[in-house]
């Protein structure tokens, strides 16, 4: 894994044990959120990507466990988002971005600067459908 990184000019932190577990890590909860999408999921496989706030954490831990077979979560300030995030999503392509908490926690500008990087008519795309409660 070293030597590659979703932070342009960043080498991923990562440390690989001798049973072949590894770590990876991050300048902040930004970089490493990056950093376990880019380990985790290849351009074009990642049919969501889950946008929660690193600060207000019940968001993304929340989200996690439906994120599974979707597409990762990433994280992001409240009212910029991080380059590092910003370089995941690019390189991803979702079909879909899907902001997990309100305008306190994610401000409308931000959703609006993460969705252009989504790609909801690509290949394989599946149409999700919010239930409303």
């Amino acid at each position: 894994v070293a030597g590659s990184s979703a932070t342009p000019g960043v080498d991923a932190k990562s440390a690989l044990s001798a049973m072949g577990n590894f770590r990876v890590s991050g300048r902040d909860r930004y970089e490493t959120a990056a950093e376990v999408s880019f380990t985790m999921w290849r351009p074009g496989t990642a049919a969501v990507v889950f946008l929660a706030s690193g600060t207000a954490l019940p968001d993304a831990l929340a989200v996690g466990p439906s994120s599974a077979n979707l597409g990762p979560v990433l994280l992001t300030e409240r009212d910029r988002l991080p380059d590092a995030t910003r370089a995941e999503l690019q390189r991803l392509r979702p079909c879909l971005v899907i902001v997990v908490g309100g305008t306190p926690s994610v401000s409308d500008g931000v959703f609006a600067d993460a969705e252009q990087y989504s790609n909801p008519q690509g290949a394989g795309c599946p149409r999700i459908t919010p239930v409303a409660g």
